[in-house]
């Protein structure tokens, strides 16, 4: 479920891009439904009731939210100049990129 709020999280910090705000929500409910559904082997080993095919119905269908979301917003970040900026933006507030960035020219210097 952690990785399916990422997304959502996600969602409510782009809030002012409608369709990225849509399609990060659908790949959060794709995520969310692959780790609550990824019990088949458990499911489909009684011979009754048969919830394995429910669960696998259920993988297939998550599978395709998951692809169209994350597909659907890289075209559209693609697309966007302004919504790639902000994108940068929100990511030197985080200071991750920037530790990860300074960590890999780290690394370059050592190998040089």
């Amino acid at each position: 479920m952690f990785f399916g709020v990422a997304f959502w999280k996600i969602a409510r910090t782009i809030s002012y891009e409608k369709n990225i705000k849509i399609y990060m929500i659908i790949s959060g409910w794709g995520i969310f439904l692959i780790f609550s559904a990824n019990q088949a082997e458990a499911q489909i080993t009684g011979p009754y009731p048969p919830f394995g095919i429910a669960t696998i119905t259920i993988l297939n269908i998550a599978a395709f939210l998951m692809l169209v979301g994350i597909y659907n917003s890289a075209v559209l970040v693609s697309a966007s100049n302004d919504l790639r900026k902000s994108i940068y933006k929100h990511t030197l507030e985080s200071k991750l990129l920037g530790i990860i960035g300074s960590a890999e020219v780290e690394i370059e210097m050592e190998w040089n």
